[in-house]
């Protein structure tokens, strides 16, 4: 994970601040804590249970028909972005889940929680991730073509090679995030706070970064 690489010789480490934030994060859900309570616990009903189960077993083979599983999840009162395009995976959440090369485009993972995942290769294209957790997840040469993940966490996590083109990550917090070789053209980071990332011979083309934010800053201030 992004610890094993603190020795490495001279890398690029940029820091910013969301200065009109303050020192914390301000996370703001579009949802009420009833309405989250709602997605989440959803999950965690014998049935929801099963469900995820019955989920990782076909993201960790190849991937085929986990929409149709997806779309047994009991409903709530929460009525879901685009339902006719993204599979509903709202307040999912994984500990220490091996996910290598899953195929989740499309899907809605807004309030979803992963951490110590392994998601090398996994593919978002097009998903939402509003809002969404990711923590010390190995997410080397993840595809998050095109996503939306405004108000997201990305909190020590492993991006080697990853595709974050046009990808929407505006007012999230990444700190300690890997990201050497990345490609993140059109990407846009405004209003986020980001914090020691590394962003060796990454792709940058008109990407968009907070205010006061030089990724070619070194150490920064």
């Amino acid at each position: 994970m992004a610890d094993e690489h603190a020795t490495e010789s001279k890398p690029i480490l940029a820091t910013g601040l969301r200065l009109n934030t303050g020192e914390e994060m301000n996370l703001h859900p579009a949802l009420t804590t009833e309405q989250l309570d709602q997605l989440r616990d959803r999950w965690t009903t014998p049935a929801g249970r099963e469900l995820v189960t019955r989920l990782i077993k076909i993201w960790q083979a190849d991937s085929q028909g986990w929409r149709e599983v997806a779309a047994e999840i009991p409903e709530t009162d929460v009525e879901a972005a685009d339902p006719g395009v993204l599979a509903d995976l709202r307040g999912l959440a994984m500990t220490n889940v091996k996910l290598r090369g899953a195929m989740l485009p499309y899907a809605d993972l807004s309030y979803a929680s992963f951490h110590l995942c392994d998601m090398e290769e996994i593919r978002f294209q097009g998903s939402k991730l509003s809002e969404a957790v990711f923590c010390k997840c190995n997410l080397k040469r993840s595809d998050l073509l095109q996503v939306v993940a405004d108000h997201s966490i990305l909190d020590r996590c492993d991006m080697d090679d990853a595709v974050l083109i046009d990808a929407d990550f505006r007012s999230s917090w990444i700190r300690g995030v890997h990201l050497p070789r990345a490609v993140m053209d059109e990407a846009d980071l405004r209003d986020s706070r980001i914090e020691y990332v590394v962003l060796d011979d990454a792709r940058m083309l008109n990407t968009q970064f907070p205010v006061g934010f030089d990724p070619t800053s070194g150490f920064g201030s």
